[in-house]
């Protein structure tokens, strides 16, 4: 694996108050694509959040985000000055993200995100090998998987799938493609 490089890999952010309201916050979404962090009177990040999750809180539309936090999944975050990830840093975050349903790693510069490492960047640079999937997220239990494949897609993904090795996916794409095959290795 080449050198990952955190710099070269993050994506830029927008920095929220906790006392903004839900329906700013997702007003704000609305205007900038991507990933918010919440932050508190310290400037201190808290939470991290993709817009499509301030959608699904209707309920609390007049609440802040400071009295939604214990709602949202931990900050799981990485110091600029760390400067590149190695493939089992890059391991044990894709874990990470998995078990805590974190949308992405915050990343700090004076403990200050200046911007956040998606799911998607951390994927793209980890050998198909290194990708797991968590078992039971409560316990974190993560297990290697069998891999299955759509021949049917013009461009076909693998997929891997914890313990039902038996039992193909369907094709996630298209599902008019029925059951995904098992790879060769």
């Amino acid at each position: 694996m080449e050198e990952f490089k955190i710099r070269e890999n993050m994506e830029p952010l927008t920095s929220v108050a906790v006392s903004t309201s839900l329906t700013e916050a997702q007003n704000l979404a609305n205007q900038v694509t991507g990933v918010f962090v919440v932050v508190d009177a310290e400037n201190h990040p808290h939470a991290l959040l993709r817009d499509e999750y301030l959608s699904i809180l209707t309920a609390d539309q007049n609440r802040t985000l400071g009295e939604l936090l214990d709602r949202f999944p931990g900050l799981l975050s990485v110091d600029i000055e760390v400067q590149q990830l190695s493939t089992q840093d890059l391991t044990d975050f894709s874990q990470l993200l998995a078990t805590t349903k974190a949308p992405g790693i915050a990343v700090l510069e004076n403990n200050e995100a200046v911007g956040v490492l998606t799911r998607g960047a951390i994927a793209r640079a980890l050998p198909f090998t290194s990708l797991t999937q968590v078992a039971n997220v409560r316990s974190a239990v993560v297990v290697d998987g069998c891999i299955f494949i759509c021949r049917k897609c013009r461009e076909p993904f693998p997929r891997r799938r914890p313990r039902q090795c038996d039992t193909a996916p369907l094709c996630p794409r298209n599902l008019t493609h029925g059951q995904m095959e098992p790879m060769k290795k």
